[in-house]
């Protein structure tokens, strides 16, 4: 039950916090988004070469994935608490939150739509 769990968890935050955000700039970067930030983006990436774009897009990934990290450690450090589907510190049942995301049987290899961005 506990593994699953957390196995949801890692799913629901790589898909709601990490993919989220990577398409969301993404999708300024391409003029989905019209506001003043989301033109200056789509301005700066207009500009950049495919080499330089296919760093700027590891930049995104690393960026979010460096918060994610951040934000789970501050869980695993109970500076925060996260419940989640009625346990109370999702921190609780795993070994390390912060291990969870990276490598091979990670959250980012197994459910993230952005797994090349960060290869």
């Amino acid at each position: 039950m506990q593994d699953s769990t957390l196995d949801k968890f890692g799913e629901d935050i790589i898909h709601t916090v990490r993919d989220s955000s990577i398409e969301r700039v993404t999708d300024c970067a391409n003029g989905k988004y019209k506001t003043d930030e989301a033109k200056r983006l789509q301005e700066f990436y207009a500009s950049l070469s495919e080499n330089q774009k296919s760093h700027f897009d590891f930049l995104i990934a690393f960026a979010v994935d460096s918060a994610l990290f951040r934000i789970l450690r501050m869980a695993e450090q109970e500076v925060i608490g996260i419940s989640y589907q009625g346990i109370e510190d999702i921190s609780e049942i795993s070994d390390g939150l912060t291990g969870e995301i990276y490598g091979n049987n990670g959250w980012i290899k197994k459910y993230s739509k952005f797994i090349n961005s960060m290869e």
